[in-house]
């Protein structure tokens, strides 16, 4: 191998340092946006080292769109950011303190960059309306509303310890999981005053340390479906082996918490059942499981303090979109919703959520197809399995807001 010549790598280094800066200022600046995280190292004193990815993401293409930008990846891939040679790398905590300074230094304060606060996050059950909900957050009041929908980032941050309850004092993600908010938060827009988190369904598992140490004084939502209806969009026809609810069946290692959660409530529940491992589960009630494993995260969530009671609200699919308008939005959220913003959720939820096509799918309902196509094995495992949390959730959403 020849050694490189000197004279060529000087101006070689001397570009990428001229674009990091370059890409830096833009950082702070907020023209770009955090849009992915490498988790190196995380210590038991709230301490990291993590990489940042920044990327110029295009707003206006959700905000004018959501069913066509659905997810976060959608939006990411759009903005030509899923090209290296538009993202800027760097520290994480590097960034964060000197955009921190930034913010509160007077010498930037004309500027319009600023982190938005937020508003709510919503977990939610898998394939039970979380799209539509997180469209409809963004459509109510596009000007104003940056959603997340299912991003990478915050994900990352929230599993970056693990589920605290079984792998305790493994380390502390309070401070990654405050920063990565705050600088996803960043705007350079000063018309934009909320922001809203939809997570991946597997958030549901981390929601308790989440919402109790990090966000303790944030409104959340839960969003569920009836067992039969959110099964058959999971499992739609019996050969399907590859859904979403079945991804960790078969793989090692095992969930500890999800093994605990079946040992107590499902294994060993009921004569039929008695003494049934994970590795005995059919792939209708591992599925029905996993989905039970989630909810009965919300519930305890739920129940965790008064706080979390009164932060939290269960809602089920079945309610949406008025539900949003009438209750969640002005209510919980605390938003102000008036006919215009409701024209623009019912626009909205007139239309698959995942459309992602310049020619829409009006949306049909679809609830009574679905249980009518249901296949005995799959009603069975709904019923035995799923049931009993969706009849606890059921009782907390007639609660309606702040646990009344």
């Amino acid at each position: 191998i020849q050694n490189a010549d000197s004279s060529s790598i000087l101006p070689l280094q001397v570009e990428i340092a001229e674009k990091n800066e370059i890409g830096y200022e833009k950082i702070f600046s907020a023209e770009y946006h955090l849009i992915d995280i490498d988790v190196i190292q995380i210590s038991h004193e709230n301490e990291y080292e993590v990489e940042g990815i920044f990327c110029k993401l295009n707003w206006e293409l959700q905000k004018e769109d959501p069913a066509r930008v659905p997810k976060f990846r959608d939006l990411v891939k759009l903005s030509g950011c899923d090209n290296e040679s538009n993202t800027v790398r760097a520290s994480l905590s590097h960034i964060v303190a000197e955009a921190k300074r930034r913010d509160q230094t007077q010498q930037y304060k004309d500027s319009h960059t600023h982190s938005i606060p937020v508003s709510g996050f919503v977990f939610h059950e898998s394939r039970c309306g979380s799209t539509l909900v997180a469209n409809m957050l963004s459509a109510f009041n596009p000007q104003q509303n940056r959603v997340y929908s299912e991003s990478s980032p915050l994900i990352k941050a929230m599993k970056a310890c693990g589920q605290r309850s079984i792998e305790e004092y493994i380390c502390n993600n309070t401070n990654l999981v405050h920063d990565v908010v705050y600088m996803m938060g960043r705007t350079n827009d000063p018309k934009e005053k909320r922001l809203f988190f939809k997570l991946q369904s597997i958030g549901a598992l981390y929601m308790l340390d989440f919402l109790t140490t990090s966000f303790q004084n944030t409104p959340w939502i839960f969003v569920y479906r009836d067992p039969v209806q959110v099964m058959m969009s999971h499992i739609p026809d019996p050969n399907m082996d590859n859904a979403v609810c079945l991804r960790r069946r078969g793989k090692r290692p095992v969930d500890k918490n999800f093994l605990k959660f079946v040992q107590k409530n499902i294994a060993y529940s009921g004569e039929k059942n008695n003494g049934k491992s994970v590795k005995k589960l059919s792939k209708y009630e591992y599925c029905a499981a996993h989905l039970a494993h989630l909810c009965d995260n919300a519930i305890k969530t739920y129940h965790y303090n008064k706080a979390s009671s009164k932060l939290g609200m269960m809602v089920n699919y079945e309610k949406l979109p008025d539900i949003l308008s009438e209750l969640i939005l002005p209510i919980h959220f605390g938003q102000e919703v008036g006919e215009t913003e409701k024209k623009r959720i019912k626009q909205v939820a007139s239309v698959y959520s995942k459309g992602r096509t310049e020619r829409y799918n009006i949306w049909v309902p679809d609830s009574k197809r679905k249980e009518q196509r249901a296949y005995p094995e799959l009603e069975v495992a709904a019923q035995q399995y799923l049931h009993p949390t969706y009849a606890a959730l059921e009782k907390l959403s007639s609660k309606g807001v702040y646990g009344k």
